[in-house]
């Protein structure tokens, strides 16, 4: 159940719902409701309508997490609403209630939070290239080689196993082509 008197005190609900006139500027700017069948304006009409119901279900719904977050909604709202923080703020509660366990887009987005927040743990980075490496040799040169410029490191996913790299090849990940490139010329 929502605590619907905590709901309604959050800042970003209280500062970001400014007696909405309907008039639809917000869903005509939306990108998200180009590719969804998706209305940022019934999201502030559930929302103002104080029916706990209709909250919940909301909450529970794939429809919050259509947002992109780029508050669009904001700069063109004559009455200065803000429905992309809103739907931050439902998103939150749907966390905090466990509602989001209804919809399938609010469970991905959990396994994307749970997975950007191990690599941070892990690695130092949100968005890690890879865990396992795969080494390809070029130019002919066997494995055996001590050259470390002979090796170059492409990435593979695989979150089980944590990087362990020979000490003749750099620490960090090389992900990119131009830095494949660098590290070759000995320039990285």
């Amino acid at each position: 159940m929502i605590p619907i008197e905590e709901f309604y005190a959050d800042p970003r609900i209280v500062e970001n719902l400014n007696a909405c006139i309907n008039c639809g500027v917000c869903t005509a700017l939306c990108p998200a409701a180009d590719y969804y069948d998706y209305e940022p304006r019934y999201v502030e009409r559930v929302v103002l309508s104080h029916d706990p119901v209709a909250l919940e279900e909301l909450m529970s719904s794939d429809y919050i997490w259509y947002c992109g977050q780029c508050m669009s909604c904001k700069a063109r709202c004559p009455r200065e609403n803000a429905p992309g923080v809103v739907i931050s703020a439902l998103r939150y509660w749907s966390q905090k209630t466990g509602l989001f366990a209804k919809s399938k887009m609010g469970r991905n987005q959990v396994i994307i939070k749970q997975t950007i927040g191990q690599n941070l743990y892990d690695f130092g980075y949100c968005s890690y290239a890879s865990c396992s490496f795969k080494v390809l040799f070029l130019r002919g040169v066997e494995p055996s080689s001590p050259d470390p410029k002979a090796v170059m490191v492409s990435i593979a996913f695989n979150p089980q196993k944590k990087p362990t790299l020979p000490n003749n090849i750099p620490s960090r990940p090389i992900s990119t082509y131009s830095q494949a490139n660098h590290y070759l010329q000995g320039q990285y």
